[in-house]
């Protein structure tokens, strides 16, 4: 998906439009949706801000993704836009080199962020991010242990996972254990 959009956000981003497109949806998020009750209005402003930040991560400028999710997270939106924005946000952190962050962002989307399965996509990939994320943050078995123990921690959360929701596809479960 990200990569069909690469080339595209790529073109966008090198004209600077996009950099317009983020200054548009920052400016509509921070001063004019607060003040504005219209849910359909909230809505469609989310849903923008959403697929301007999957353009941002296509075009591979992470920090402003992170920048731009936290606006759309404060904004509290639909479940399935909240779901997205914390998988854009944890994937741009991963990116960057923020692992423990983006473990924790994956964490919350799995388990913190009150999101259903029917909600989102994205929660059996989360937790497999989490699990990846935590053992990144370690320098090693011989120095660090702890992230070791809390990804086998979330291991048996992941199979206890599966054991509850067996309409989970077999290539998600085929994804994560390889």
């Amino acid at each position: 998906f990200v990569n069909d959009l690469a080339t595209d956000a790529d073109a966008l981003y090198d004209t600077g439009q996009l950099d317009l497109a983020v200054a548009d949806s920052r400016t509509l998020v921070t001063y004019y949706l607060p003040a504005l009750i219209l849910r359909e209005f909230r809505n469609q402003t989310a849903e923008l801000t959403r697929d301007i930040a999957w353009l941002m991560y296509a075009a591979r400028d992470f920090s402003t993704v992170i920048e731009l999710t936290d606006d759309l997270l404060a904004m509290n939106p639909t479940p399935s836009v909240k779901a997205d924005a914390l998988f854009i946000r944890g994937q741009a952190q991963r990116r960057n080199g923020a692992y423990a962050l983006a473990a924790n962002t994956f964490g919350y989307l799995f388990s913190g962020a009150g999101l259903r399965d029917t909600d989102t996509r994205w929660r059996p990939y989360a937790l497999m991010w989490q699990i990846r994320e935590t053992m990144d943050t370690s320098k090693g078995h011989t120095y660090d242990m702890v992230p070791y123990e809390r990804a086998l921690e979330l291991l048996g959360e992941y199979e206890l996972y599966m054991i509850e929701n067996p309409n989970i596809s077999d290539s998600v479960h085929e994804e994560f254990i390889l």
